[in-house]
């Protein structure tokens, strides 16, 4: 069976099954006194997130670099301004309940939906060469994929020192999407691409909606995977058990590269 969980995970990724937590699992209102705020919730699948969001009742903060991009996003959904997010947020919130982090700020880039698959068959050996971290290397699809197994190893180190506090992380796949990251692509390509395996945005607003509001995302299952549309994935299930043993502390028989990363 381990000769086919490579092959099985990036087939059950490129065609996910149904979603199974959605909007319509979140009625009106019921989010009302929360605050959520979106990295990049100006288009793609933080966009679907924020129109979401918007309809449950909670505060929800659009964190984006492009200001004239937000405000037409805003006006759009009917969401409240929101200049200079995370200052904004400081000043006026004295609480937080959940992050989306979008638009490759995260452990996987809103408009990348081929980033987890990317991890899984091009990061190098524990995720992270630390020989060539400043200066990269030629290959530019070995360069992005280290830079995303980087931010998962980050992703858990996080978990770690802030589990005493009561947060919960988990890093996801938001799945193959026609989301903007192949507007030079040939037509044809983009025409077979969307015949095959790209989906709309909303379906990866979905695996996040599943990553933040899920009641089967708990305690006991922070720091876990999420593939698409929501599904959580034990750790003895992912493909790169070599970067999960670098992220692990060296005292708990791993390599450390967590902390290394972090400091």
């Amino acid at each position: 069976m381990a000769s086919l969980s490579k092959p099985w995970s990036l087939v059950t990724q490129f065609w996910p099954p149904r979603p199974t937590f959605t909007d319509a699992d979140i009625p009106r209102g019921s989010q009302t006194g929360r605050v959520f705020m979106v990295a990049g919730g100006n288009a793609g699948i933080g966009y679907e997130l924020c129109r979401i969001l918007v309809g449950t009742g909670a505060t929800v903060y659009m964190a984006t670099r492009f200001k004239e991009r937000a405000e037409a996003s805003i006006e759009s959904i009917k969401a409240s301004s929101v200049r200079d997010a995370a200052r904004r947020f400081a000043q006026e919130e004295d609480k937080h309940d959940v992050l989306w982090n979008n638009a490759g700020i995260g452990p996987n880039a809103v408009e990348y939906g081929l980033t987890s698959i990317l991890v899984d068959t091009s990061a190098p050996r524990n995720g992270v060469d630390f020989a060539v971290l400043q200066t990269s290397t030629r290959n530019q699809t070995t360069n992005y994929a280290a830079s995303k197994a980087g931010a998962w190893v980050l992703e858990r180190e996080f978990g770690r020192r802030h589990i005493s506090d009561g947060v919960l992380r988990v890093v996801m796949n938001p799945g193959n999407l026609d989301a903007g990251s192949f507007k030079r692509t040939p037509r044809f390509a983009m025409f077979m691409m969307r015949m095959l395996w790209l989906q709309k945005p909303v379906f990866g607003a979905y695996a996040e909606l599943f990553a933040g509001l899920s009641p089967e995302v708990t305690r006991d299952t922070s720091g876990r995977y999420i593939f698409p549309w929501g599904r959580l994935v034990p750790d003895s299930s992912v493909v790169r058990q070599d970067i999960l043993k670098a992220a692990e502390p060296e005292e708990l028989g791993g390599l450390g590269y967590g902390k290394k990363l972090w400091e």
